[in-house]
Formats: C-alpha cells, sequence, structure tokens
C-alpha cells in the first residue's frame, strides 16, 4: 500500500466541503425519492391492466426485492472500493442512481402508453431493475463515503475532528432530509379543482431526483483524491476479503448460538421498520376509508415533517439511553416497545386513512379537538413513537454486539452478516405477510392488516430469541480475531 503524495490529497478544509455537500446532495435526493418511490410505483402498475389488481401488492413486493439485492451486494460492493477507490465508489453510487432515475422516467412513459403484450411485463422489469439498482448504490456509498473523510482527515493531520465533522453533518443532512421529504410529497399530491392528480408530477419530482444526482456525480468526480494508492496489489486483496468474510461471517452464525440468536433478535422489528420507512404513504393511502382517491395530500406533508423530527428525537435520545443501559434487558424492553408502537400503529390504519388524517389536521389548527381527531392523533403518535425508538433500538443493537464480541475484526464481520440476515428476514416476513392479506381481506385493510402481521411475527421472532440469549448470556466473549477481514 503506497500513499499518495500529500499535494494529491485534498486538503482538511475542502474534504470537509465535499463531504458536506455530497451527503447534503444525497440526502435531500435519495429521501425525497424514497419517500415518494412507493406512490409513484403504484401509480404506474395500476395503470396496467394485467396488474391492476393487484396493484399494492405488487408495489411492495418489487420494493422489497431492495433487501434481498443488499444481501448479495454489500461485501462485493466494498471490494469494489477498496481495489477502484472509495471516492470513486461514491461518485459510481450517484451515476448509479441517475440511471435508476431515467428507468423510472422511462416506466412512467410506458405507462401511459398502448397496452401491448409485451410494455406492462417491460415496464415492470424496469421497476425490479430501479430496486436492484438502488441496491447497488447504497452498498457502494455505505462502505465508501464515510471511510473516506475519515482517511483524507488522517492523511491531513486532523483526525481528531473526525467526530465534530460526523456530528456537523448529522445535522446538516437531517436539515436536508427534512427539507426535502415534505417538499417531494407535497407536489407529486397536487390536485387538480377535479381531484385528478395534475399531469407530470410523477415526471417532476424524479427529474428533481435525477438532476441532485447528478449534480453529485459531477462533485464526487471532481474530488477523487485517495489516500492510498488502489491498484493490483488491492485488486487481489479485495478478492480475498470478498471471500474470508462470508466464510468467517457464516462460520460465527452457525457455529455461535449467541450470535445467531442476537441476529434474529436484531431482525425481529426489521420488516416492520422497513414497512414504516419505505412504504408508508402508500399505507395511508391505502387505508382510505371510503375506497376512493383522497381529496387532500395534508396528512402526506404532516408525517412527512414528523418522521424525520422523531428520527433526529430518537437518535439524540438514543446517546443518553446508551449511558444507562447496554444490557440485553434493555434490548429487549426497547424492541418491545417499538413493536408495540408498529402495532398500535396497524391497529389505528384500521378507522383512519388519508383523508380521515388530513381533516385531524385542519381541525387540530382550528384548535378543534371533536372526537374523530383522537385515532387519527393516536395513529399520528404511535408512527412517530415507533419511528423514534427505531433508532434507539439500532443502538442498543450495537452495543449488547459490542460487549459480547470484544475484537474489533470479528464485530466488524458479524454485525456485517447480521445486517444481511435481518434483511433476508426482512424480505420473507414482509412477502409471506403480502400473501396473507392477498388472499383473506379486502382492499380497504390490506395495509393495516400487513402492518399488523409484521408487527406479530416481530413480537413472536423477539420472545423466542431474547428466551434464547437470556440463557445463553454466560457465554465468555469472543475475542480472537478474523483473518483476513476486510473493511
Amino acid at each position: 500500500m503506497s500513499s499518495y503524495p500529500s499535494t494529491d490529497v485534498l486538503k482538511g478544509g475542502w474534504a470537509k466541503a465535499v463531504y458536506y455537500t455530497l451527503g447534503c446532495l444525497h440526502d435531500f435526493a435519495y429521501f425525497g425519492y424514497i419517500t415518494v418511490q412507493p406512490l409513484i410505483f403504484h401509480r404506474v402498475i395500476s395503470r396496467l391492466p394485467q396488474f391492476q389488481k393487484y396493484s399494492f401488492e405488487i408495489t411492495i413486493f418489487v420494493i422489497s426485492t431492495h433487501l434481498l439485492w443488499q444481501v448479495f451486494l454489500e461485501t462485493p460492493t466494498g471490494a469494489y472500493a477498496d481495489s477502484r477507490g472509495r471516492m470513486r465508489a461514491v461518485r459510481d453510487h450517484f451515476i448509479i442512481r441517475v440511471a435508476c432515475m431515467f428507468l423510472l422516467l422511462l416506466a412512467i412513459f410506458l405507462s401511459f402508453g398502448q397496452q401491448g403484450t409485451f410494455i406492462p411485463w417491460l415496464v415492470l422489469g424496469c421497476l425490479f431493475l430501479i430496486e436492484f439498482g438502488m441496491a447497488a448504490a447504497e452498498a457502494l456509498l455505505s462502505g465508501s463515503f464515510d471511510a473516506w473523510i475519515v482517511d483524507t482527515l488522517d492523511a491531513s493531520g486532523l483526525k481528531g475532528e473526525a467526530a465534530k465533522v460526523f456530528a456537523t453533518a448529522a445535522t446538516l443532512f437531517n436539515t436536508a432530509i427534512l427539507l426535502a421529504m415534505p417538499m417531494f410529497l407535497f407536489v407529486l399530491s397536487l390536485k387538480d379543482p377535479t381531484n385528478t392528480e395534475v399531469p407530470g408530477t410523477s415526471y417532476f419530482v424524479t427529474c428533481i431526483a435525477a438532476v441532485v444526482f447528478a449534480v453529485g456525480a459531477m462533485v464526487a468526480h471532481a474530488s477523487r483524491r485517495e489516500v492510498y494508492r488502489m491498484g493490483a496489489a488491492w485488486a487481489e486483496r479485495s478478492k480475498a476479503t470478498w471471500k474470508t468474510t462470508w466464510h468467517d461471517g457464516r462460520k460465527y452464525l452457525w457455529q455461535d448460538r449467541v450470535v445467531w440468536w442476537t441476529t434474529m433478535l436484531k431482525a425481529a422489528p426489521f420488516a416492520a421498520w422497513v414497512v414504516i420507512s419505505w412504504v408508508w404513504p402508500l399505507l395511508v393511502k391505502g387505508a382510505q376509508a371510503s375506497g376512493e382517491e383522497p381529496k387532500s395530500g395534508l396528512a402526506f406533508v404532516v408525517l412527512a415533517v414528523l418522521l424525520p423530527t422523531s428520527r433526529i428525537l430518537g437518535s439524540a435520545l438514543s446517546y443518553l439511553v446508551q449511558k444507562f443501559t447496554g444490557s440485553l434487558s434493555g434490548l429487549l424492553a426497547a424492541t418491545g416497545f417499538n413493536l408495540l408502537m408498529v402495532f398500535s400503529t396497524g391497529l389505528t390504519l384500521c378507522w383512519v386513512g388519508q383523508d380521515e388524517l388530513s381533516a385531524a389536521v385542519r381541525s387540530v389548527l382550528r384548535s378543534e379537538t371533536p372526537v374523530y381527531v383522537l385515532p387519527a392523533l393516536f395513529f399520528g403518535g404511535a408512527i412517530a413513537l415507533a419511528k423514534g425508538s427505531e433508532e434507539i433500538v439500532k443502538i442498543l443493537n450495537q452495543l449488547f454486539l459490542a460487549k459480547y464480541i470484544e475484537d474489533d475484526t470479528v464485530r466488524a464481520t458479524v454485525s456485517s452478516f447480521t445486517t444481511a440476515a435481518a434483511n433476508l428476514v426482512g424480505f420473507v416476513l414482509i412477502n409471506v405477510g403480502l400473501l396473507i392479506v392477498t388472499f383473506t381481506q379486502e382492499p380497504r385493510f390490506k395495509a393495516p392488516y400487513l402492518l399488523l402481521f409484521v408487527a406479530g411475527g416481530g413480537v413472536v421472532l423477539a420472545i423466542v430469541a431474547g428466551m434464547a440469549v437470556r440463557g445463553m448470556i454466560r457465554t465468555p466473549a469472543r475475542t480472537a480475531p478474523v483473518v483476513a477481514v476486510g473493511d
């Protein structure tokens, strides 16, 4: 491993500016897009006669494949970043996202056209390809972006500023998310006086995301300065890392029962998190009591502000919680509370939909509190607490794993595989729930019962895993290192 000359490494101040800029661009475009994605996909699929009847189920199934792709893409994309450079991986991530936006524009266009025998299948193929691309892009970014700024600060003699940089970045990135989510949803929810969606809103928000991703790609391309030169030796190392990571990860999952059941405990609420975080607008719209097209997008905008705010508050509270508990009991209590809030969210969706929530918001703004406002307020509180407590559960999972596995290298390998296993369990649980609600529920109740199913399945898994871990918790900590495990 040879270092670049110091003149080829971005200075600390410029590196921080690049990191903040790219992070804000990414979070604005990504979280804005991911918020409206289920609604756009549902609109597209609803226009296809072959798939119209099951548009809700197909939309969620397509989006859920993102989890499956991440299981297989996380390790090879990390190897790619090692061999080609971390900022190059960040740039390529933005390029892939731009390509996905163009594919979505094509799918929207084709859904309006003549419905030939192959056109609906072509549109559906585009949507699946979009999810594959978005998963690949996310995997590229996750192992590259933060590592790049840490290495660059270290090379500039500013390693001690990393914590401050991450704290500042969190504030900036959360601000970008708070701006993006309500803005994208507001534009997509625009209606004309006849309660018909304004033509072109799907095109418009997709183009906004594409342009922001393209700007990010250009900034990343201009900032391709690596602390370490990546060459043939790194390419060979990456291949070895890929093989050994899979081998060692599987070994710890199969041979260490505490690691296995801790993984299941981590996976217990994961499906519920995915459903709430990725498809909540479709859940709210699908729970419309009248069964008609919602008349107002006010509920979307309010929830688009409420959810990221809850996430920020949950993250802040998690730092306080971890000072008082990192034990298994604390983890089990937090997981149980989180799943209870998810279950409560699904339960209230049986009574309130998008228009009911919008009416409740208007009543609250006018300082009125009629009886019908109470279920809507209960729904808002439950989904906010579910999103906020999610951040606490994540932190407590990390703390428990850190106490059980003391070696950093071993913990990195196990953590990577527990995330992959959680993705896989989440994918299975969501789609089993989809099959059940498809054949047992009328359209009005498919959304709430899907949420109830993933929450109930998570509760069962959490109880079994928690009891199993409690019985084995006296096992001594694992300290043996794993040889040749990648970053």
